[in-house]
C-alpha cells in the first residue's frame, strides 16, 4: 500500500507549533479540541510540542476545527526561513538600509497571500520589527502582550521579537510581569541575540555569575565577528555589574569603556550610554569630580533628564552650584527629582524641602526596586538638611521607607 505524505516533517513541526499558538490565542482549550473527535488529547499534545505523526489525517483535521487555510510547501518554508536568518544577520549588525530591504523583501512574498495562515503572521510581526529596529519606536505594552506568544511560533525571528519586546519593557514599560513572562522564553533560545537577553533577565534576576559568564562568551564572539555596537553594548552591562560587587574589576571594564568610546563607528546615542555608566561607576564610588565630568559629556551629546539629575547631585555633593533648564523638569516621569534641585536653586527653606522630599520625592523612589542610586541620593540632600533645621525626625521617617522599599523590592 503507498501512503501519500502532504506534509514534510518541518511543515509538521512548524503546523504543531501555530496550533499551540492559535488554540492558545483564541483561548480555546485542549478538551475542547479532543471533542472535536479529530484525535486523541495526547496526540494534540504531542503534535504541539512539534513530535511528528505520520498521519496526515491529524493535520488536515485540525486545520478544518480552527478553520485555517493553508498554502505553504516545503520549498516555500525554506525561502522564508532563509529571508528570517538574513533578516536576523543584519539586525544583529544594526544594518538600518539591509534591516529595510530585508523585511521589504518579506513584505512582497507575504502580500500575495496574506489571507493564508503563516503568511499573515510574518506580516504582522514585521510590522512590530520595523517599528523598533527601523522608526527607533518603542512598543506599547498592549503590543508586547501580543508579541510575546510569536517568540516561540518563529524559530529565526523569536530573538529578534525578544529584543523588541525587552527593550521595550526595560525602556518604556517596566513591568515586572512582563519581564517574568519573557524569562523562560529568553532561555530556550541559544542564538547570540536570544543568549544576550537572557544574561540580561540574570542581571536583573541579580544571578550574577550566569549572566557574567555569558556576556563574557558574547564578548568573544562579539570581537571575532567585529560586531563593535553588540561588543560595546555588552562591555556595559559586564561593567555595570561589576560597578556594584567588585571595585577592582570594574576599574579595568572602566578603561575598556573609556578606550572603546573612542572608536568612530560608535553612534553618538551610545557614546551618550558609555559616558553615562562611566558617569555611574564614579558616583557610586563617590569620586564626584569623576562622576560630573562624564555627567557632562554624556549630556552634550544628548540632552538627558537622568543626565541632568545626576549632575545635580554631583554638584550638591561639591557644593557648587546648580543650574539648568527647569523646564526640562515637566512631564517626565523624575520632575519631581529634577524639581527638588529646582527649589534648592531658588532658595526655598530646608523645612520645606525636607517636605517636599517626604510628599513628593519619595512617590517617584518608591518605583526604584535597588538602593542605588535614586534613594541615596536624597539620603544625602536629607541628611544635609537635617543639619540646617536641626530637626531629625524626617531624616528617620525616610531612612525608614528607604529600608521598607528596599525589603519589598
Amino acid at each position: 500500500m503507498i501512503v501519500i505524505k502532504f506534509y514534510s516533517d518541518r511543515e509538521k513541526r512548524l503546523l504543531g507549533r501555530y496550533f499551540c499558538f492559535y488554540r492558545k490565542k483564541h483561548h480555546i482549550s485542549l478538551l475542547q479540541v479532543y471533542n472535536a473527535g479529530i484525535c486523541g488529547h495526547a496526540t494534540v499534545q504531542d503534535i504541539e510540542k512539534g513530535v511528528i505523526k505520520k498521519n496526515d489525517d491529524y493535520y488536515d483535521g485540525l486545520l478544518h476545527f480552527y478553520h485555517l487555510k493553508y498554502l505553504m510547501n516545503d520549498e516555500d518554508l525554506q525561502i522564508l526561513e532563509d529571508r528570517f536568518e538574513a533578516l536576523y544577520q543584519v539586525c544583529e549588525q544594526f544594518q538600518s538600509e539591509k534591516i529595510d530591504k530585508e523585511i521589504n523583501s518579506l513584505f512582497e512574498i507575504c502580500f500575495s497571500h496574506q489571507e493564508m495562515m503563516i503568511y499573515r503572521e510574518v506580516i504582522e510581526v514585521l510590522n512590530y520589527l520595523k517599528k523598533y529596529y527601523l522608526d527607533s519606536k518603542y512598543l506599547t505594552r498592549d503590543e508586547v502582550l501580543r508579541v510575546i506568544p510569536y517568540i516561540n511560533l518563529f524559530e529565526s525571528l523569536g530573538s529578534l521579537l525578544l529584543e523588541v519586546c525587552e527593550q521595550s519593557n526595560i525602556k518604556k514599560i517596566l513591568d515586572i510581569k512582563i519581564c517574568n513572562q519573557l524569562y523562560p522564553l529568553a532561555a530556550e533560545k541559544d542564538d547570540a541575540i536570544g543568549r544576550y537577553w537572557y544574561a540580561r533577565e540574570c542581571e536583573m534576576k541579580v544571578n550574577y555569575i550566569e549572566a557574567l559568564e555569558i556576556y563574557k562568551d558574547l564578548l568573544k564572539y562579539y570581537e571575532r565577528e567585529d560586531n563593535v555596537l553588540r561588543k560595546t553594548r555588552t562591555l556595559m552591562d559586564i561593567h555595570s555589574i561589576y560597578r556594584d560587587v567588585d571595585q577592582e574589576k570594574g576599574k579595568i571594564y572602566t578603561s575598556k569603556l573609556e578606550d572603546i568610546v573612542k572608536d568612530e563607528r560608535l553612534p553618538v546615542s551610545m557614546k551618550k550610554s558609555i559616558y553615562y555608566n562611566l558617569g555611574m561607576y564614579y558616583y557610586l564610588y563617590e569620586d564626584y569630580e569623576k562622576a560630573l565630568k562624564y555627567y557632562e559629556r554624556s549630556n552634550e551629546l544628548m540632552n538627558d533628564e537622568k543626565n541632568i539629575l545626576f549632575i545635580c547631585a554631583c554638584k550638591s555633593r561639591l557644593n557648587q552650584i546648580i543650574c539648568f533648564d527647569y523646564s526640562i523638569c515637566e512631564n517626565h516621569s523624575l520632575y519631581p527629582c529634577l524639581k527638588y534641585y529646582q527649589l534648592c536653586a531658588e532658595g526655598v527653606p530646608p523645612v520645606q524641602l525636607q517636605q517636599f522630599i517626604l510628599k513628593e520625592v519619595m512617590k517617584r523612589l518608591k518605583q526604584e526596586i535597588y538602593a542605588e542610586p535614586l534613594w541615596t541620593m536624597y539620603e544625602y540632600e536629607m541628611s544635609r538638611l537635617c543639619k540646617k533645621t536641626r530637626s531629625y525626625r524626617s531624616y528617620q521617617i525616610y531612612i525608614l521607607k528607604m529600608k521598607e522599599n528596599i525589603k519589598e523590592g
